[in-house]
C-alpha cells in the first residue's frame, strides 16, 4: 500500500510566502511611521499599568515569603519577674511541640540594645532602674498563619507573660496589601485587554477603509479572504509585539522611580531592605506580555479585518 506524502516544496513555498507577507507588512508599517508609532504608544500605555501592578505583586509576594519562612514571637515577662522566673517559663515553653528554640534576653542586654538603637544612651544612663522586662525570643516549629496566631494567643494568656507579639504581623499586613494589588492588577488587566482590542480594531478598520478599492480588485481577480486578511493579521501582530515591548520599557522606568520609595517604606518595619526586595521585571510576566500581546494583536486584527472585508464585494 502506498502512503501519501506531502511535497517538500509546498511547505517551503508556504513559509516563503508567509515571510514575504511579514516583510511586506513591516515595510508598510515603516511607510506610515506616525500612525504606527501612535498605535504602539497607545497600546503600551494601556498595558503598562496592569503589567506594573502584577509584576510588583509578584515581586513583593516572593520577598515576603522569603522573610516569613522563619517567623519569631517576642514574649515580655511581668515587670516584677525575676531571672529565675525567666528560666522557668523558658523550660515550660520548650516542652511544647510547636516551639523549637527560645533565646533569653536579660534586662541589661535589652536596655543596652535599646540605648544603641534609639540613640538615647545618655538619657537611659540617668534612669535609676531598668524599666524593661525580661524578654523571650521564641522560634516556633510552625509557620502557617493560623498556627502562629494560636501560639501567640497561648502566650498572651500565660499568667507569667505580660504580653506577646508576632514580629511578622507587619508582613501579614503587607501580604493583604499585595493581595489587593494583585486583584487590582487582574481587574485592570481585563479592562486593558478590551481597550487593546478596540485600539487594534480601530487601526485595522482605518487600514481597510483606506484600501477598499485595492481589496475589491483583489477579490475580483479571485483572491481569498485569507489572502487579503493575512497582511492585516501580521500588522496586528507587530502592533501587539511593539506595544508590549514598549510597555515593558516603561515599566522599567516606573520601577526605577518607585524603588526608593519602596525601600523607605519597608525600612519602617524591618532592616531587610536589600537588592532582592527591589522591584524589577518579572521574566515570566514579561514573556507572557510579549507572547500574549503579539497573539492578541493578531487575533484582534483577524476579527476586525474579517468583519470589514466580508462587508465588501467586488465592484
Amino acid at each position: 500500500m502506498k502512503s501519501k506524502t506531502s511535497r517538500p516544496g509546498s511547505q517551503t513555498t508556504s513559509w516563503r510566502r508567509l515571510l514575504a507577507s511579514a516583510r511586506q507588512a513591516w515595510l508598510e508599517l515603516l511607510g506610515e511611521p506616525l500612525a504606527s508609532v501612535t498605535s504602539i504608544v497607545v497600546i503600551a500605555v494601556t498595558l503598562v499599568l496592569p503589567l506594573t501592578l502584577l509584576s510588583a505583586a509578584s515581586k513583593l509576594e516572593a520577598t515576603l515569603s522569603q522573610y516569613s519562612q522563619s517567623p519569631q514571637l517576642v514574649a515580655y515577662l511581668k515587670l516584677d519577674g525575676s531571672e529565675t522566673l525567666l528560666n522557668s517559663v523558658s523550660e515550660r515553653l520548650l516542652s511544647r511541640d510547636d516551639i523549637s528554640y527560645i533565646e533569653l534576653v536579660p534586662k541589661a542586654l535589652a536596655l543596652s540594645q535599646f540605648s544603641a538603637d534609639s540613640g538615647l544612651g545618655d538619657l537611659v544612663t540617668e534612669l535609676g532602674s531598668n524599666p524593661l522586662p525580661y524578654i523571650l525570643l521564641i522560634t516556633p516549629l510552625v509557620s502557617d498563619i493560623p498556627s502562629l496566631n494560636a501560639l501567640n494567643d497561648v502566650l498572651n494568656r500565660d499568667p507569667d507573660i505580660e504580653s506577646a507579639e508576632l514580629d511578622t504581623q507587619w508582613l501579614m499586613r503587607l501580604q493583604g496589601l499585595v493581595d489587593v494589588i494583585n486583584r487590582l492588577g487582574l481587574m485592570i488587566g481585563a479592562l486593558s485587554v478590551l481597550a487593546f482590542f478596540l485600539v487594534i480594531g480601530t487601526t485595522i478598520r482605518t487600514l481597510v477603509q483606506s484600501s477598499v478599492d485595492e481589496i475589491r480588485i483583489q477579490k475580483l481577480i479571485g483572491a481569498t479572504d485569507l489572502y487579503v486578511i493575512k497582511p492585516l493579521i501580521l500588522k496586528g501582530f507587530y502592533y501587539g509585539f511593539g506595544g508590549a515591548l514598549l510597555a515593558l520599557i516603561l515599566q522599567i522606568a516606573v520601577f526605577a522611580l518607585l524603588n526608593n520609595a519602596l525601600a523607605d517604606f519597608i525600612s519602617l518595619y524591618s532592616a531587610m531592605t536589600d537588592s532582592s526586595s527591589l522591584l524589577n521585571l518579572s521574566w515570566m510576566i514579561s514573556l507572557v506580555a510579549i507572547c500574549g500581546g503579539s497573539l492578541l494583536g493578531a487575533v484582534a486584527a483577524y476579527v476586525f479585518a474579517k468583519q470589514q472585508i466580508l462587508a465588501l464585494s467586488p465592484a
